[in-house]
């Protein structure tokens, strides 16, 4: 059956590229939407082949029923096609779709997860739960794994792997920054345009992951493969220990007092080495001038200032050592 009019031939059309899965449900209209429902892709594909040639705007006096296909239901019996549309079926069909849309839009919170799932310490979730309190750090990390799910279209492992990593832990500097107020938010104002470029090295490496697990089952007593999960396992030790230490990690003006005295030592420095050449050069060239009269006593007066330049270089390194580990936290 031709469509009567060309705004009915553009509605089919637009329908039927909905059906086929061309049109995105974000650019789809709900009569669009009914429409490919209620129609089979025959029936719309029909409608929409219809030319423009001699078809007014819009029909007039056209309703449902006039329309091909919209007739009686006829169900497939002893050799017959049918009519191809859909029963309706029993029930409240609105309160079915509600249950059907809950469960589609369900996703784990963070209770559901296994320790597994989450880095305690060393991503997003640790990095939060330091800055702030557990109750926004679950918070903020469910809202994580979601928006990325919906925004990024990831799974839910790869929303996890994200972050679980690197990027987790620059996404929650951000957010104690005030530079976000999400993780996605974080992410998006640490990485910029490369975001998709690092959320993409995240995927790949979760693939890895994945393959050196099965390569490993496939001979789990090999002595080889033996010793490298002996040698993982000592790694992950000493990643654990690294995840404790990043617990001490100072924050806010704390560490900008912190690195204010950094700044210091560094200037402190450069003046104490300029004031030891200096010192030397002097001593060389006071010796040369007194010649045969330069004395022990005038030896000492030099070295007496050098060991003083000497022990406050030192004390001065051994702080900005003190200063460096606090700060690698």
């Amino acid at each position: 059956m031709p469509s009567t009019s060309k705004s009915q031939q553009r509605l089919m059309g637009m329908a039927y590229a909905y059906k086929k899965g061309e049109l995105k449900d974000s650019d789809a209209s709900p009569e669009v939407k009914e429409l490919a429902d209620s129609m089979t892709l025959k029936q719309l594909k029909d409608f929409a082949s219809t030319k423009h040639d001699g078809l007014p705007e819009v029909a007039e006096n056209i309703t449902p029923a006039a329309m091909a296909g919209m007739g009686p239901v006829v169900l497939p019996n002893n050799g017959t096609v049918g009519s191809g549309d859909v029963p309706a079926g029993s029930g409240d069909a609105e309160e079915e779709y509600k249950k059907k849309r809950k469960r589609m839009k369900y996703i784990k919170t963070f209770e559901a997860y296994s320790q597994d799932d989450i880095n305690m310490s060393y991503g997003f979730y640790g990095q939060i739960e330091t800055s702030f309190n557990e109750k926004k750090a679950k918070t903020l990390f469910d809202q994580g794994v979601k928006d990325l799910q919906k925004k990024y279209k990831l799974t839910e492992t790869e929303a996890l792997g994200v972050l679980n990593s690197k990027m987790g832990r620059k996404a929650a500097d951000e957010i104690y920054n005030n530079s976000a107020k999400t993780a996605v938010e974080g992410l998006e104002s640490y990485y910029g345009r490369s975001l998709q470029k690092t959320i993409a090295e995240v995927q790949r490496s979760l693939v890895d992951e994945s393959n050196e697990i099965i390569e490993e089952a496939t001979d789990i007593n090999d002595p080889v493969l033996m010793a490298m999960r002996a040698m993982k396992s000592t790694m992950a030790a000493k990643k654990a220990q690294a995840a404790l230490d990043k617990k001490k990690r100072v924050y806010g003006k704390q560490r900008d007092a912190l690195e204010d005295q950094l700044w210091d030592i560094a200037n402190e420095l450069k003046d104490l080495t300029s004031d030891r050449s200096q010192l030397y050069a002097d001593m060389e060239a006071e010796a040369g001038q007194m010649g045969a009269e330069w004395s022990d006593d005038d030896a000492n007066r030099y070295g007496g200032e050098l060991n003083t330049i000497e022990d406050r270089i030192d004390a001065l390194k051994t702080k900005r050592k003190q200063i460096e580990d606090k700060l690698s936290y």
